[in-house]
């Protein structure tokens, strides 16, 4: 009926009636059963009635921001391009896409509309429309003129857009630069972009944050790109975009959590029965199809595109394939627990795996799931609801313009012989280090040296040496074969790259003390293939050598990460989403082998040495070592040259910088072709240039040894002093005669300046 709304006594009995729904449909009676809808226009009480009342209920608790990323969170999981619609065309609800455009947009449609023109007039509108149209038919033409009138602006720029375009608003932040005026003041230049095919007429909150505090304002954006200089005083920290979700517009990847509805609404969404007891699951499979669910076997979504382009839903324990996808999942119990996570092959998408002890449990559930789409895990017993959460995510589209400026009394300085006695309880010790500064080698020595003394068991892990070559530290660690042939056989100087002359200390230390050392790394066929290829390329006999449980859920972690792959384009690696996938592989292959350790040799304490990447923050190796162990744990990071942040380390050292060994230098630029190792430049007075050697020539001998690659080069260059020489033996390519085979003799070899390259690239070194 136009005018009258009916809820029965069955439905008033529903507690969620009581606490939401009432107070909608009292609303109505003046938005919809008084004032009619225009047909023609589209249906506007929907989102007019869920703003008001809905949104107001939580808005009082204090939950209006999350109410609003909810709205926007449901809208980015339904609405795709195939099935989006202007505002105008919505009548009626039909679906959850209808719903999340008629309810949801037009919510914000309404909460925009109240930023716009203050909270004074649009209330004041409301009134004035009610009583204007009560008994009446209006639309959206209705709304905007008394809105207009009332709010004494024209809205017709604000009307249109939101009720005829299909898309909504995609915004970015980019800082320009920071200027100096002068007298405290400071002016921070920043460009907001718009993605979408034409620009929208925004007025978009904006937050600084400064040294002298939080400013908040609200600017125009009306191009594809809008800069601008914003004043202020102190010094800039960072600025977000639209922190408390008043606009309407799309998501960004860390704003918008792994949660249900994602799922839900994924244009393309699979499901895996389990291996075993799948008859649990049978109606639920029944339940899926309805909902547009394909179901897939294990094989073809690991071979397939599949994982790639969508969203998966694990039904009962996850194969161990699928179980490096997901993590470690908890056991339902009595009942039923759902868990929705990121899925790692498709950011776009999300994994879930739903667990039931019967199948009487999940038929509880199955009408109830749709309206549950906001959460991450959900827990339910005999179809009662007992748990619910929703995984943390940004507010706002933040960009981090600098650090605060941190510092120390002199007097909390400790000397490392302190920090030593701090740690020496510790179980896992992380030690963090870049990788080509001496000093930082130096400094990691000095602990383990001091810990060695106090006589705790101990053990060094290193992420300079991959796991299948454990059997060749041990055996050099016991005496049984030399140097040489321990950097031979480990292939340390092809894998690693860096100089072993920086790590030689630590591990000649280590052999002459009896201490064991643990190849932590994961080989590097895997971790190469991965960063390329993704998680999915693995074959069944690589897959053995991943860790089963596998976490992704650190967006913090994952965002710093994407941070240090953006800088770094020269890598090789195209897709960052792979490069993920190999770093999260790399740690969690690192902790699975110090906690396989750790179980295995009770009492033992273990120095971690690796990148400060991998344990800054703990979000590396440290916490899913603890993930598996719960053990003390204490973190130290080597900092010279780098800034250290609150929460990065328990300890920072500021090691001086210390000349490394001498390493013997040809000078030269090598590359590995078909026929060897050839010449590709030579340097400047390089000890090779005053030998004769020049561009092109092929490399056959060192001392009377062949060269046959770059790294049998780097290995007789290794055991070279200062002041020694070499003969070299080339062949030189003629124009017009037949090629030469030459000797020369290189050095007497002097410390020379190195240039590091990234340790990946394998083609061209200098040496």
């Amino acid at each position: 009926l136009p005018t009258y709304t009916l809820l029965g006594q069955e439905v008033a009995r529903l507690p969620f009636i009581v606490d939401t729904s009432l107070g909608h449909e009292i609303l109505h009676s003046w938005f919809g059963n008084s004032v009619y809808v225009d047909p023609r226009e589209g249906n506007w009480s929907e989102g007019l009635t869920t703003y008001l009342a809905d949104h107001l209920y939580k808005e009082q608790k204090g939950l209006g921001r999350d109410y609003r990323h909810r709205l926007l969170a449901d809208y980015q999981s339904y609405v795709h391009k195939d099935r989006a619609m202007p505002l105008s065309g919505f009548r009626f609800r039909t679906d959850r896409p209808s719903k999340a455009i008629g309810y949801g947009k037009g919510a914000m449609l309404f909460h925009m509309l109240k930023q716009e023109i203050g909270k004074d007039a649009f209330y004041k509108a409301l009134k004035k429309f009610v009583m204007d149209y009560r008994f009446r038919t209006a639309g959206w033409s209705e709304l905007k003129a008394v809105f207009s009138d009332i709010g004494k602006k024209d809205l017709s720029v604000f009307f249109d857009q939101w009720l005829e375009r299909k898309d909504v608003p995609i915004l970015s932040i980019k800082k320009e630069g920071i200027t100096y005026p002068g007298s405290g003041h400071q002016g921070l230049k920043v460009t907001v972009r718009q993605g979408t095919e034409s620009p929208y007429s925004l007025s978009v909150p904006l937050v600084l944050e400064t040294t002298f505090g939080e400013v908040r304002r609200n600017v125009r954006v009306e191009h594809e790109k809008e800069s601008m200089e914003i004043e202020i005083k102190g010094q800039p920290l960072s600025v977000t975009l639209d922190p408390d979700y008043d606009l309407m517009r799309s998501l960004e990847p860390s704003e918008f959590p792994p949660v249900l509805s994602r799922l839900l609404g994924s244009e393309h969404k699979f499901f895996v029965l389990p291996l075993q007891n799948s008859e649990v699951y049978c109606q639920f499979a029944v339940f899926l199809r309805s909902l547009g669910f394909k179901e897939k076997s294990i094989d073809s979504l690991m071979t397939g595109s599949d994982l790639n382009k969508g969203s998966l839903l694990i039904l009962g324990d996850p194969a161990p394939r699928l179980e490096r996808l997901t993590g470690a999942m908890p056991d339902p119990g009595s009942g039923v627990i759902i868990t929705v996570r990121e899925n790692p092959i498709n950011p776009a998408g999300v994994v879930a795996v739903v667990k039931a002890d019967s199948s009487r449990q999940l038929d509880l559930i199955l009408k109830k799931l749709p309206h549950y789409g906001y959460y991450s895990t959900l827990r339910f017993e005999d179809g009662k609801l007992v748990r619910k959460d929703t995984a943390g995510t940004r507010n706002g589209i933040r960009l981090v313009l600098q650090t605060e400026v941190m510092g120390t009394a002199a007097s909390d300085l400790s000397p490392i012989d302190r920090i030593i006695n701090d740690i020496s309880e510790k179980q896992v010790i992380y030690i963090g280090e870049c990788h080509d500064n001496f000093s930082h080698h130096m400094a990691q020595l000095r602990i383990i040296q001091g810990l060695d003394r106090l006589d705790h068991p101990l053990a060094v892990g290193m992420e300079m040496f991959q796991r299948p070559f454990q059997h060749v530290l041990d055996r050099y660690l016991k005496g049984q074969i030399d140097e040489k042939t321990f950097l031979k056989e480990s292939k340390y100087l092809e894998r690693w790259r860096y100089d072993y002359q920086l790590y030689r200390p630590i591990i000649q230390y280590c052999r002459e003390h009896d201490i064991p050392v643990l190849a932590l790394n994961l080989p590097e066929e895997i971790s190469k293939k991965v960063a390329r290829k993704g998680l999915e390329s693995l074959s069944d006999e690589e897959l053995r050598q991943v860790p089963e449980d596998l976490d992704w859920s650190n967006t913090a972690y994952k965002t710093r990460l994407r941070r240090i792959f953006e800088k770094h384009p020269e890598s090789g690696v195209r897709n960052f989403n792979d490069f993920y996938q190999a770093q999260i592989l790399w740690d969690e292959t690192m902790a699975q082998n110090v906690h396989d350790y750790m179980k295995n040799n009770p009492g033992r304490q273990i120095v971690v040495l690796a990148g400060n990447g991998h344990i800054a923050f703990g979000d590396g190796i440290p916490s899913r070592t603890y993930r598996r162990g719960k053990y003390d744990q204490a973190i130290i990071a080597n900092v010279t040259g780098n800034k250290p942040e609150q929460g990065m380390a328990d300890f920072f050292l500021f090691p001086p910088m210390m000349q490394p060994p001498f390493s013997a230098r040809l000078g030269v630029i090598l590359d590995e072709e078909d026929n060897g190792v050839v010449l590709k430049k030579v340097m400047r007075n390089s000890p090779a240039q005053k030998s004769g050697l020049k561009s092109g020539d092929l490399l056959l001998s060192f001392d009377g040894e062949p060269v046959k690659d770059i790294s049998g080069l780097k290995l007789a260059l290794l055991f070279k002093k200062e002041g020694d020489t070499a003969v070299i033996e080339v062949k030189r390519k003629k124009r017009f005669a037949r090629d030469k085979i030459l000797k020369f003799t290189a050095g007497p070899f002097k410390p020379m300046e190195m240039t590091f390259h990234h340790p990946r690239k394998v083609k061209k070194i200098k040496r």
